[in-house]
């Protein structure tokens, strides 16, 4: 099972394309941007 408590502080990720950028706030918001790029 996943902590559910959010980072002291997002990660920033860039995703794809040059300058999309997405601020990563917990480990549920961190698997699901991996199951979706």
């Amino acid at each position: 099972m996943m902590d559910s408590k959010p980072f002291e502080k997002p990660v920033v990720v860039e995703l794809g394309h040059v300058g999309k950028y997405r601020h990563i706030r917990s480990a549920q918001e961190a698997a699901e941007c991996l199951m979706t790029v």
